[in-house]
């Protein structure tokens, strides 16, 4: 998918909807890192940094619709490339797969 396809608004709103949601329970320097990336249109970072501290508070995928954020990860093309773990798709799908059954 080439970047001119991908609606960075809704990738934008869903990344600031479930921020809002963990908001009580992320750590102020991981809630300003993720605005930080939003604000730079830096939304790979936004949503690998979010979902790796997410993993860390055992977050529950039922949650949220997870199936949407997948899918984004995946437009997002960090199914193939990621930014602070080489490993985080894998990390990722098999937690959520653990705890959700996707």
């Amino acid at each position: 998918m080439k970047d001119s396809e991908i609606d960075y608004v809704l990738v934008k709103e869903k990344l600031l909807s479930v921020l809002d949601r963990y908001k009580d329970v992320l750590d102020g320097e991981t809630l300003d890192s993720v605005e930080h990336f939003i604000a730079h249109d830096e939304y790979e970072m936004a949503y690998e940094g979010l979902f790796i501290e997410l993993m860390k508070i055992h977050f529950n995928p039922s949650d949220i619709d997870m199936n949407v954020y997948l899918k984004i990860g995946e437009i997002l093309n960090l199914d193939k490339e990621s930014i602070f773990d080489s490993e985080f798709w894998v990390h990722l799908t098999e937690y959520v797969k653990g705890v959700y059954n996707v």
